[in-house]
């Protein structure tokens, strides 16, 4: 048994006390679920690994004049 089954063994059991159940759930979750935005960037969408979306460079107002 890894320390992480027991976690979930606590977590699973209705005849513990709920706060242990919860603090054993937070403890697990980290191992089972990935933070949102981590990970490898998806190349379809960004080949270059560059920020996009509200995090890309900002390109100006249409029509601006480039020097």
């Amino acid at each position: 048994m890894t320390p992480l089954d027991a976690l979930e063994t606590f977590m699973n059991d209705p005849a513990l006390p709920a706060a242990l159940r919860l603090k054993a759930a937070g403890l697990a979750a980290p191992f089972r679920h990935k933070k949102m935005g981590e990970g490898k960037p998806d190349p379809k969408t960004d080949p270059a690994g560059q920020p996009s979306g509200r995090f890309a460079a900002r390109t100006g107002p249409p029509g601006a004049v480039k020097h």
